[in-house]
């Protein structure tokens, strides 16, 4: 495994434009996240409180883009745009603005971020390369690089602590394994498992639960400086049946995982499994501002699904975008 170290080409400073952005609420109105339009290439707000809130028309992106992934903490977004670049948007400001963000990888699959969403990851499974970018408060980065992941064997889950810590699972041969690679540091091979299906560290931990949809199990993978300790927190005995994503509250007191027509709520420290039917299959677990709440769909032509997890986590509805919801054009 070999350790790289790059730098940052900082792109002219994209405005996104003014004329353009529209919305329901202004910026300092309760924001509880952004959700992205796959068939408008657009991002949109979800403005209000869960359980009463709405879709903001679209923001304005330069152009429509291919590809979004917004940081967990909901201030930057890391877009694609129609040319190729990659631009890291801040969400902070009105309007919006972009910066190019050069030297990132050719190939990435997607993006990973930390739980407090100031660190992120580009990452290519299949030629197992993980390329960091640090400094999304402040100066962003793009950084070292790992290379020859692909060498712990086939690469079927990835997460990144806020540490900059990656946790990998592969799998093959009946079975699997865990690997912890602190940031600079080799590999450790911190467990086994059937399926891992879900992957998340807790924020500002090095703490991560596991869902392994193969063996009906929640992992919570303890870390004790410079090693680890798993406990399993939930079996088909809590009800759990083909577990297949995972998450994790802001204050570390519940794991999450999703399940086939809803999602289980974990006590990690003690306490009864919940379970909350959302008469869907989530397609995520994106968090959102508050802590402790998710968005389980991300389609905004469809009502949205989102849970509020702890001792009776309830499923909450966000109204879709209107059929004729403008999109903005430049």
């Amino acid at each position: 495994m070999i350790l790289r170290s790059g730098s940052l080409l900082l792109g002219a400073l994209v405005a996104l434009a003014p004329t353009s952005f529209a919305s329901n609420l202004a910026l300092d109105a309760p924001v509880l996240g952004y959700v992205f339009d796959g068939d408008s290439g657009e991002l949109h707000r979800i403005n209000g409180l869960l359980g009463s809130s709405s879709l903001s028309d679209a923001i304005g992106l330069q152009s429509p883009v291919s590809r979004a992934s917004v940081s967990t903490n909901q201030r930057f977004a890391i877009v694609q745009d129609g040319d190729g670049r990659t631009l890291l948007v801040d969400l902070t400001v009105e309007p919006p603005s972009a910066t190019e963000l050069e030297g990132v990888m050719d190939g990435a699959e997607g993006v990973l971020f930390g739980p407090s969403g100031l660190v992120a990851a580009f990452y290519a499974k299949d030629r197992g390369l993980l390329q960091f970018v640090d400094g999304l408060g402040s100066s962003p980065t793009v950084g070292s690089e790992i290379d020859g992941l692909d060498g712990l064997g086939s690469i079927s889950g990835l997460a990144l602590s806020d540490s900059g810590s990656v946790l990998v699972a592969t799998s093959g041969g009946g079975g699997g394994s865990l690997y912890m690679l602190p940031r600079r540091a080799r590999a450790q091979r911190v467990g086994s498992v059937q399926e891992a299906s879900g992957l998340t560290f807790l924020r500002g931990e090095e703490d991560a639960i596991i869902a392994d949809g193969e063996a009906n199990e929640v992992i919570f993978l303890r870390s004790y400086g410079m090693s680890w300790h798993a406990i399993t927190v939930a079996t088909e005995n809590d009800g759990l049946n083909r577990p297949y994503l995972a998450g994790a509250t802001g204050d570390g007191s519940y794991a999450v995982v999703a399940v086939p027509g809803g999602v289980m709520s974990i006590p990690l420290y003690g306490g009864a499994v919940s379970f909350a039917d959302c008469a869907c299959s989530p397609t995520g677990l994106t968090p959102l501002l508050g802590g402790n709440a998710f968005l389980l769909t991300s389609d905004p032509r469809q009502p949205l699904l989102a849970v509020e997890v702890g001792e009776e986590p309830r499923v909450r509805f966000i109204p879709a975008l209107p059929l004729d919801d403008p999109v903005a054009t430049f």
